[in-house]
């Protein structure tokens, strides 16, 4: 009898693990997927200043504006993000 419920506990424990590393693997991936569309949304920010300010590596004004533009976009999602994971949680 004892035998058997340490076998049921080590099954659950095992279980335990399983879906915690099922849960990392999904965390993970989808972090992943996060950096792709990162670099994406990177890669068409850059062609529009490009296609604005035309392909000047050296003009130090383009990569200001480009940094602010991103992060204002970062921080405007984010806000949104937050809104939206909040209001989802006071309707749960």
């Amino acid at each position: 009898m004892r035998e058997q419920q340490e076998n049921q506990k080590e099954e659950s424990n095992f279980e335990e693990i399983r879906h915690e590393v099922r849960e990392k693997f999904a965390t993970l991936i989808t972090g992943g997927f996060g950096v792709v569309a990162a670099l994406a949304w990177n890669d068409a920010i850059k062609n529009i200043f490009i296609t604005v300010f035309g392909d000047h590596q050296d003009n130090i004004l383009a990569q200001l504006l480009y940094a602010v533009t991103v992060t204002v976009i970062v921080v405007i999602a984010s806000f949104w993000l937050r809104r939206i994971l909040h209001s989802k949680k006071n309707l749960s």
